[in-house]
């Protein structure tokens, strides 16, 4: 009985780190995102600067100077949220990947029980096998002593 009821709880502890695997996953693919993300804005503004200084070579109107610090402002503040987002991301990761951690540290647990479970049954199943046989002997020295 104690056998079925530790693989059962085993079993839905394996489900748990199962799942808050599958959740480190997707937190992880979204850090990923985040990341390249920010670096394609960087990229972004790092070309829309080339694109200024040479329309500034040509000489441009003021008005579209100021047009390209907007754009370039609004990139850089795209940006930091993405930077922001992934750092918020990273420390969520990090505590999904501890709690994975425990959990497999309960599993281990668990399995440990079921194997000391499993060694005693042997060990008391043995002794009753003995016992048996101890029980079975005295009894034919019994039967053959006329007792």
């Amino acid at each position: 009985m104690a056998v079925f009821r530790l693989e059962r709880v085993l079993r839905l502890r394996t489900q748990l780190r199962r799942l808050r695997m599958h959740e480190a996953e997707v937190l992880a693919g979204e850090l990923g995102r985040l990341r390249q993300r920010a670096t394609d804005l960087a990229a972004r503004r790092e070309e829309w600067a080339r694109a200024e200084a040479t329309t500034a070579a040509v000489g441009v109107d003021a008005t579209v100077f100021h047009l390209g610090r907007a754009y370039d402002e609004g990139l850089a503040d795209e940006e930091r949220a993405c930077w922001r987002d992934a750092e918020r991301v990273t420390a969520a990761l990090v505590t999904k990947r501890a709690e994975v951690e425990a959990e497999r540290r309960e599993e281990r647990k668990i399995e440990q029980l079921e194997r000391l479970h499993g060694e005693r049954e042997a060990e008391e199943e043995a002794h009753r096998l003995a016992m048996l046989l101890d029980e079975l002997a005295l009894r034919r020295h019994a039967t053959a002593n006329g007792g």
